[in-house]
């Protein structure tokens, strides 16, 4: 499997070797961006307060799924998702671990 490329000065990029990958949401990209900068799994309640917080609670988690979602269609298998409480992300495809 090529390697994933995340690029963030400049307009955001995203490439599996050197194919770029089409995220279709921003804040997915600013999603994945974060979650790639600390490195670590945060909860689900901070990541949707974070990222939308102009809006409820309900519509946020629905934003977080959406960008979640949109993260796993362009990643594809490349990366590994703990989704219970906590958003965690793998680069290396191994499994994340639940906090």
């Amino acid at each position: 499997m090529s390697s994933l490329s995340l690029q963030l000065l400049g307009s955001p990029r995203l490439e599996r070797g050197s194919v770029p990958l089409m995220v279709g949401r921003r804040k997915a990209v600013v999603l994945l961006a974060y979650l790639a900068l600390t490195g670590e799994s945060h909860r689900r309640e901070a990541l949707a307060a974070s990222l939308w917080p102009d809006y409820g609670e309900t519509e946020a988690h629905a934003y977080l799924r959406q960008a979640i979602w949109a993260l796993k269609r362009a990643l594809g298998g490349c990366c590994s998702w703990n989704l219970r409480e906590n958003v965690e992300r793998n680069l290396s495809g191994g499994k994340g671990k639940n906090r």
